[in-house]
Order: C-alpha cells, then structure tokens, then sequence
C-alpha cells in the first residue's frame, strides 16, 4: 500500500473528506488528492502534519513500520505498569543510552526482577512489530532470532523511545516529602573472585546489572558477586547476586568476601576475637563449619561488605 492510499484509508477511517483534511492541514482540497493518487511527493513537514490529524506516525505513512501509532501504542504499554522513575530509567532510558537490547533483563526469571523484565519484554515486542518491514534480518519475528543479533537498534526507534511523554507511563505518587534522586549504576557480575587474578580481571566478569544510586558511597568501589553452593544459605539463596563494597575491613557481626592464602574468594560472617579472625557460614548443610585462623599464621585478605543482594528473601 502506497503512502497515498494509506493517507485516503485513514482518512475514511475517520470519516474526513479531502476537504476536511485539507482544512486541517492548511492545504486546498486538490493538493490532498495528488497526494492520495501519489501524483506528487509530500513535504516532510506537511507529512507530519497530515500524520497527526489521522493519528498516525509518518514511519507507518511511508511504509517503515506496520504500527499505525507505535509511540502512542508505547506509552499506553509501558502506563499500565505504572512504573516508577527509577524503573524508567532501568528499562527505557537504559535501552536509549545503550541502544542494544539488555538480554539480561530479556531472559531474567529472577523474581525481583520480574517487572522490569515483562517492562523489557513489552518494549522488545513492540520493536519487533516496529522493525518486521525493515531488513535486520529475515522473518525476525521472535526472541529467538533476536539474541542472535548484534546490529545497534533502529535509530528511529531509539528516537521515538526519547519522545515519550514520561508524564503518561511514571506512576504518580503524592508526597508531602521532596523526591530523592536515586539513578541506577551500573557495575560488573561476577561469577567468582578467581586465586591469583584481580578481582575485576575479564575471566571473572560474567555481565553487568543495575543497582540504585542510594546504595552508593564516594570514595568506594563496587561489584557484584554471584553465590555459589549453600554455605550461606540461611541468608543469601544460591545464584543470587551479592552487591559488595570494596574495604579492607570489617565490624563484628558483618558479612564479607575473604580470600584465605590467597585462594579463591569465599562469603561468610567476620568475627575478631583475642587475635583470632573467625568466619562463620550460615547454612543449613552441617558440612559447614566456623572456621578459625590466626592471621599471624594465615594471610586473610578482607576483599569487601555485602551491601545487599538480589535473589529470593529466605
């Protein structure tokens, strides 16, 4: 269907004549049917115009896109989500700073996460709707076929995502309390603190996610560490994500990442008591026990505090 036809579908559609339109538009009656009959090309600006009056996105107009009105279509989505500022940001603005999918967020069965991974989803549905006439690749009509592709997002897609009014998807919340800034950062996932490598070394990095502004404090460095085996859970599930401030020491009673002689890093509960640096597991498996060393004897390197964690609340 050519632009012309599209114009004259939608403009029956809405019960308009071409004089109606021309009227709307500022236009005489004869230039809306030239356009129509494709006799003559439409100025980029009047095409905007005669776009808007039939509800439609001039990417639909000139055979771009299938969506009749994808920014209205987003942001009706994304509003019934009633999402936060934060959870905006996490979802769309990260997707406009990075302009490739989040596969992360895509695949994510975390249920804390769960939101803003349907959030994700929706918009990535709808990319796919809004790309199917473009050639990325064929037939891309699914996850599947996504994750295999590296190519950046359509820049006019991008674009359309900075055009949202905010002000009709961000959940409105009255408060007598002025509003905290809280951006998410990003920092890297390990999967493990490896013996003899720095802990930020590329073969322990396994992705990177988001954690809220107000977790942070200047003059510390960050990380998160993926829990591995039961020896702490009694507090943190195995595979969640642990978020760890980097420090070289600890209070009593505080959980921390060590490395003992230099071996692989392990998390457990620091204790100092006459000389003596005790960690404590918190498991339900008896395997674990409180191990004691004097570090007169043992190097016990204090890598950092558990901050929080993402995973399920025990």
């Amino acid at each position: 269907m050519t632009c012309g036809e599209k114009i004259k579908l939608k403009r029956k559609e809405l019960g308009l004549s071409q004089t109606d339109l021309a009227n709307k538009v500022g236009l005489k009656f004869g230039t809306i049917s030239k356009y129509e009959k494709d006799e003559i090309s439409i100025p980029s600006n009047t095409l905007k115009l005669i776009a808007d009056v039939l509800n439609v996105s001039t990417d639909y107009l000139l055979g771009a896109t299938l969506m009749e009105n994808p920014k209205e279509y987003l942001e009706k989505t994304l509003s019934n989500y009633e999402l936060t500022e934060t959870e905006y940001d996490l979802t769309v603005t990260e997707l406009i700073n990075t302009r490739t999918f989040n596969l992360d967020l895509l695949n994510s069965t975390n249920e804390n996460m769960s939101k803003l991974s349907k959030v994700y989803k929706e918009i990535f549905n709808i990319y796919m709707n809004y790309i199917e006439t473009n050639s990325l690749e064929n037939e891309i009509n699914d996850f599947e076929k996504m994750k295999n592709i590296n190519a950046s997002v359509d820049e006019k897609f991008i674009e359309m995502l900075k055009s949202l009014d905010k002000n009709k998807i961000i959940k409105k919340e009255e408060s007598n309390v002025f509003p905290v800034i809280d951006k998410p950062k990003q920092y890297p996932i390990l999967g493990k603190i490896s013996a003899g490598l720095p802990i930020l070394a590329v073969e322990n990095i396994e992705g990177y996610t988001y954690i809220p502004s107000s977790k942070i404090q200047k003059g510390y460095d960050y990380f998160f560490l993926r829990v591995q085996g039961d020896s702490m859970n009694l507090k943190f599930p195995n595979g969640c994500l642990l978020f760890i401030q980097r420090q070289p020491e600890l209070e009593n009673g505080q959980i921390g990442v060590f490395r003992v002689n230099g071996d692989d890093a392990t998390v457990k509960r620091f204790k100092r008591e006459n000389g003596f640096i005790i960690l404590e597991p918190m498991s339900s498996n008896p395997e674990h026990q409180v191990q004691i060393y004097d570090p007169q004897k043992i190097n016990i390197e204090i890598i950092g505090k558990v901050i929080s964690f993402i995973g399920d609340v025990n």
